[in-house]
């Protein structure tokens, strides 16, 4: 079975720059990036970054905190496409918070592959700072393929069901994950 790729958008996305006068001093990353990114590449997914940032800024950023995650990084340099077709990348999902890239998506049939979440700072996000990390979990599944590949862990995942079915059951939709990890 192929890897499946995940590729994430970079600003207001996974954070913002830290900025001082006119410089880039730092990179402030959104709650649950750490964790979200850890997870899906210990799940196996293999992460790319596409930005339609210059490769300058991109390599800023990436040194200041993200380079680790990320097996491929994609800036406008490489990559100057009027939307983010997913299929240039040739990966299963796009986790963008442009609107625009998703509605492009659609009108090629291509919306299932994008999951668009809150901007860092947008009010959905202050409301629910971990909502956009739900929505990427729930979309791509990692817990689940965690589950199927019975890892050396004792691994529970707990589900509380909205309106999908109970709790635990396929069709639950999952708003809280514990995942409580014993090292035997």
């Amino acid at each position: 079975m192929l890897r499946q790729r995940i590729a994430f958008d970079l600003d207001e996305t996974l954070g913002v720059p830290l900025i001082d006068g006119a410089t880039m001093i730092g990179w402030q990353v959104r709650p649950g990036c750490v964790e979200l990114l850890t997870g899906l590449q210990q799940a196996g997914f293999e992460l790319c970054l596409w930005s339609v940032s210059s490769r300058r800024y991109v390599d800023k950023v990436l040194s200041f905190a993200l380079g680790r995650w990320f097996a491929e990084t994609y800036s406008w340099d490489e990559v100057p496409l009027r939307w983010k077709d997913v299929r240039h990348l040739v990966v299963n999902y796009l986790v963008d918070d442009s609107a625009f890239h998703l509605e492009e998506a659609r009108k090629h049939g291509l919306e299932s592959a994008y999951i668009l979440v809150p901007g860092y700072g947008d009010p959905q996000d202050v409301a629910d700072p971990w909502r956009w990390v739900r929505l990427v979990e729930t979309t791509v599944g990692w817990f689940l393929s965690l589950l199927r590949d019975s890892l050396p862990l004792d691994l529970r995942v707990l589900c509380q069901g909205v309106g999908g079915g109970e709790a635990g059951s396929p069709n639950a939709q999952c708003l809280d994950v514990k995942i409580d990890f014993a090292v035997r």
